[in-house]
């Protein structure tokens, strides 16, 4: 291979190389910026999860240990309903999976495992926003139900003066029966369970029957018991709720979700490390021939220079003998001048004598 050939191959293999470079660079850019939208729903799914599983113990909590704290309870309904709301949803009856899922983030990394598709991708958004919906669906009821606690706790300890007032009157059967349905109904007021409510309702038949003489005290021991059965009615459909709730798979489902996220996640930092190796190799592959093509730049140049000097010596010399020999020829034409003037003179002067001769 000759030099030109040579430098045609290294200029060749350098435009290729900043071709490549370019390419992957636009390839490590896009990489990167799937990798932070990535980033950004990781965190996002995470502060779900957080938030859902905060609110979800804390509702629980509230209905177990407050039963009557039912503004407790429809607060950390709408907070519940605020943190899926950041899942992208308006509202229970219009949840959006796909606006946890970013295709673009997700589907590219689904080549390392089948498992990790499209498809199973959107399947578990799809499965988090309906059991998700299913428990906002179990949580509203229980809120509809606490106009009826409210009703009844507020009326437990007007009752309970009353039968304090008719222990303090009563006959010592009448006190024994309002002593315990007062014990009964504190009990009840503080716990809340669908036992103690039953047991009250039941004790609050024997007061009733006890003073079914008092129209006073009958009225309202008839709408207590309108209450209580309101309030095993409610306390039942609650812990019906808990249990659903309970069983519903929501942060096992999110907690999924989430590991095929990481796995994602972990497939498209791979990619961007690969194109950052990829784009590496190129950038050096790219110095590497620009260096070689600045030496045959630089070894074809002193060439030209020393061509140039050469050129301009034999130039040099060539004109020194050009010279010479001009000078020599003009010599030569001086001396051969002279030599015709003299042969035209001699030539003159013998026709000259010639002439004289004849005419003699």
């Amino acid at each position: 291979m000759n030099n030109a050939q040579c430098s045609k191959a290294v200029f060749a293999g350098t435009l290729l190389s900043l071709a490549a470079v370019v390419v992957s660079a636009t390839a490590l850019v896009t990489a990167d910026g799937r990798l932070g939208r990535h980033r950004d729903q990781s965190r996002l799914l995470g502060d779900a999860q957080r938030d859902v599983e905060a609110v979800l113990y804390a509702t629980t909590a509230t209905i177990q240990t407050n039963p009557h704290n039912f503004d407790l309870l429809t607060a950390a309904a709408s907070e519940l309903q605020q943190k899926l709301n950041v899942l992208g949803a308006p509202s229970s009856s219009s949840l959006n999976a796909d606006a946890l899922l970013d295709a673009d983030a997700l589907t590219s990394a689904a080549r390392v495992d089948a498992t990790l598709a499209d498809a199973s991708f959107r399947s578990l958004g799809r499965d988090f926003v309906r059991e998700a919906a299913a428990l906002l669906a179990e949580i509203e009821p229980l809120k509809s139900h606490a106009a009826i606690w409210r009703n009844s706790a507020r009326y437990i300890p007007e009752l309970i003066d009353h039968l304090a007032s008719d222990e303090r009157r009563a006959s010592a059967s009448r006190a024994d029966a309002a002593r315990h349905v007062l014990l009964a109904l504190k009990s009840f007021e503080m716990r809340g369970s669908v036992a103690l409510a039953e047991r009250t309702s039941a004790q609050i038949d024997r007061y009733c029957q006890l003073f079914a003489d008092d129209e006073h005290a009958a009225d309202e021991v008839a709408s207590l018991r309108r209450h209580a059965a309101a309030a095993i009615s409610a306390r039942q459909r609650i812990d019906e709720g808990l249990a659903q709730i309970s069983q519903l798979p929501v942060l096992s489902n999110l907690a999924q979700l989430r590991t095929a996220h990481r796995a994602a996640g972990a497939t498209l930092e791979g990619e961007v490390h690969e194109q950052r190796r990829w784009l590496t190799a190129l950038a050096g592959a790219l110095a590497a021939f620009a260096l070689v093509s600045l030496w045959q730049l630089n070894r074809a140049a002193r060439r030209l220079n020393d061509m140039n000097d050469s050129l301009v010596e034999c130039v040099d010399e060539r004109t020194g003998e050009l010279l010479h020999r001009t000078a020599e020829l003009e010599r030569q034409t001086t001396e051969l001048q002279v030599l015709r003037d003299a042969a035209v003179q001699a030539t003159e002067a013998k026709s000259r004598f010639l002439a004289n001769m004849s005419h003699e």
